[in-house]
């Protein structure tokens, strides 16, 4: 194992030793735990694999904690579930050992959390925080800082942290190495491993859809685990996902939204990428521009917005700024352009309160209109799920851009639905706060009158002075449900 009094200066075939020593010690430790509990770990993951799917094909899940599992299955997922499922979410989610301490980049503080308090469960004395080691990817080198630090430092330095690759490397390491072996012996699936490093993701990818349609497997789903960086999230995935559309495949988008691990899928065949850079490089850029032109918008409504809006940001921006983020106003743009409106609506709320004040069930409202709906749950945060609709029959990138482009030519002042501020409705919470939701799935909480009193995902602000019956409040309705005071439709 790496050791306290080793130096920083090691040579990157040195620091790769020390990393896989580690992993594959992570590794090994969390298979005999799985053994220790049902003797197989075969058998586990094809007990946990068939027990949420009613397909043939079997499916790998990964779940902390079963808060999504349907009325019929919450009563079967027993005691020992939970810990077979814990144990096969140390391996997919924290290649660690006690011995070793390592705190990976691409941590949120979140995740942080989560991963102390396993750590401190794994140990009868707790957890020495003083032997923590960080792993960061940078320049395509493995970086072990080692040494005494705090927990402080760690969230502060984690929370911000640029680059996640170590992270993704070693889940993807344990994930090769361990899970997809299993997978291939039983399911007789001819699973291609993980890509380690993003500029190769699209050749594998496309590796990735020869194989899926020549096994006859047409479903697969790319799983980002990572809240905390939103170019990665709402951007390389997406279009990755769209990529692969485009070549006949059936492919869900996933972004579990939180650190929680809480979230289970049921697909016919899983196949998980994970990004190492967040951030495209030059190259992959380039890259990524040709394939996009022309590139057919299929698929669920959500992904069309969030892949269409990515193209537009690499296509208009990124090529400058090598960032691949929106401004609010491209936001606004491309939603107008795509036709699309938000309705916004608390999980566990039935109802949608339409402009007009007509409260209707939020399924009836949708079929009124006759119009398309994926649903994102956002388990933890907001609270809120995020229902994308409409469309005004763009199908490719090009046209996208186009019509976008159309709107820049004007002043954005003039774009109906830019100004982003008095114009723009708010919704009133029963605690107090109030919700300004913008043009895509993000929002900002203001307070009434005061200072925030919590934290959350929003970005958060205090409106000095604004009462309840301010004009900009566009509806206050208390439902009556524990998570849900009210639902707005706004107006983009």
């Amino acid at each position: 194992m790496i050791k306290d009094s080793e130096p920083l200066n090691l040579d990157f075939e040195q620091r790769e030793r020390n990393l896989q020593e580690v992993l594959v010690h992570a590794v090994e430790e969390n298979i005999q735990e799985m053994q220790a509990l049902t003797g197989q770990a075969d058998e586990i993951l094809e007990r946990t694999s068939y027990r949420f799917t009613n397909t043939a094909t079997p499916i790998f899940p990964y779940s902390l904690i079963p808060m999504v599992i349907s009325d019929e299955r919450q009563e079967q997922y027993t005691q020992q579930d939970y810990l077979i499922d814990r144990a096969i979410w140390k391996i997919l989610r924290s290649p660690l050992t006690y011995e070793s301490s390592i705190i990976l980049s691409g941590f949120n503080p979140f995740e942080q959390r989560l991963v102390l308090e396993d750590l401190e469960e794994r140990t009868a004395n707790g957890l020495d925080r003083r032997m923590f080691r960080r792993i960061d990817r940078l320049g395509g080198k493995y970086n072990l800082l080692l040494g005494p630090t705090d927990e402080r430092q760690i969230i502060e330095e984690n929370s911000n942290s640029p680059d996640g690759g170590a992270y993704q490397y070693g889940l993807a390491l344990a994930f090769n190495e361990v899970v997809l072996p299993a997978i291939r012996r039983w399911s007789g699936t001819n699973l291609p491993d993980i890509p380690l490093v993003w500029d190769n993701l699209i050749e594998e990818m496309q590796r990735v859809a020869i194989i899926y349609g020549r096994d006859g497997i047409k479903d697969v789903a790319l799983v980002y685990l990572e809240e905390g960086n939103h170019i990665a999230k709402d951007s390389e995935m997406p279009i990755l996902a769209t990529y692969l559309r485009g070549k006949g495949l059936n492919v869900d988008f996933i972004n579990q939204h939180n650190a929680s691990g809480v979230q289970l899928y049921q697909y016919d065949a899983i196949y998980r990428a994970f990004d190492t850079s967040h951030k495209l490089s030059e190259s992959g850029l380039n890259g990524f521009v040709d394939n996009l032109r022309g590139l057919p918008i299929v698929g669920k409504p959500s992904e069309v917005l969030f892949g269409a809006k990515t193209a537009m940001g690499i296509l208009s921006r990124a090529a400058r700024t090598k960032d691949s983020r929106l401004t609010e106003e491209e936001n606004v743009a491309i939603n107008k352009a795509l036709g699309w409106k938000d309705v916004i609506h608390p999980t566990y709320s039935p109802t949608v309160i339409t402009p007009d004040g007509t409260e209707l069930f939020w399924k009836d409202f949708l079929n009124k209109h006759g119009q398309q709906v994926y649903m994102k749950q956002n388990i933890g945060g907001s609270g809120y799920d995020i229902l994308r609709v409409g469309g005004n029959g763009i199908q490719t990138v090009d046209q996208l851009v186009a019509e976008v482009e159309k709107a820049f030519d004007r002043s954005a002042l003039e774009i109906e639905g830019m100004v982003a501020t008095p114009k723009r409705p708010f919704a009133l919470k029963d605690n107090g706060s109030i919700h300004f939701i913008n043009g895509s799935s993000d929002y900002t909480e203001y307070y009434v009158g005061g200072k925030p009193t919590k934290t959350g995902f929003g970005r958060f602000n205090v409106i000095e002075g604004l009462q309840e019956d301010d004009p900009r409040i566009l509806k206050n309705v208390t439902q009556g449900a524990k998570f849900s005071p009210l639902l707005v439709v706004p107006q983009i």
